[in-house]
């Protein structure tokens, strides 16, 4: 993420940020069904680099995704409700990731790592028509016209 993350960032000023938030979890969701085939029962045993390259990129897809996401906030709730929608996002997070590391733990626990990473995929049969179903316009305010830095034309 670290390395890639000047260039989520470039991407989020550069491209509309809804069409970039689609790219990346369809993205994520390819890998998604990639890290839990290679989990299923049936195969025997992963190459370690393989989930070495399928780590890497999903870290570079969450470089890209998350400026992205952040700098859509206020396309979506408003300046007047920034703020607001700042704090009860990081509640939620704060609030859903102890609370997910037990869920996961016990299901682990009772059906397996690789059917319950199976199973989690169901949580696109959400995640994807939602985002899809945001309907805002929001465009970083990168000059589109310049060239390493310079106007187009200027000497």
């Amino acid at each position: 993420m670290l390395l890639f993350s000047f260039v989520g960032g470039a991407f989020a000023d550069r491209f509309e940020r809804r069409r970039v938030l689609l790219a990346c979890e369809s993205t994520s969701l390819a890998l998604s069904v990639v890290i839990a085939s290679s989990s299923s029962p049936t195969v025997r045993r992963v190459d370690h680099r393989v989930l070495l390259t399928l780590t890497f990129a999903a870290a570079a897809n969450m470089a890209v995704d998350m400026p992205a996401r952040t700098a859509s906030t206020p396309s979506v709730v408003g300046m007047e409700d920034l703020s607001n929608a700042i704090r009860a996002r990081d509640h939620r997070q704060q609030l859903a990731f102890p609370i997910a590391i037990l869920i996961t733990g016990a299901l682990n626990d009772q059906f397996g790592s690789g059917r319950v990473y199976t199973g989690s995929l169901l949580a696109w049969a959400l995640i994807y028509p939602m985002i899809a179903s945001l309907r805002f316009h929001s465009a970083g305010g990168a000059r589109q016209h310049t060239r390493y830095g310079r106007e187009r034309g200027a000497g």
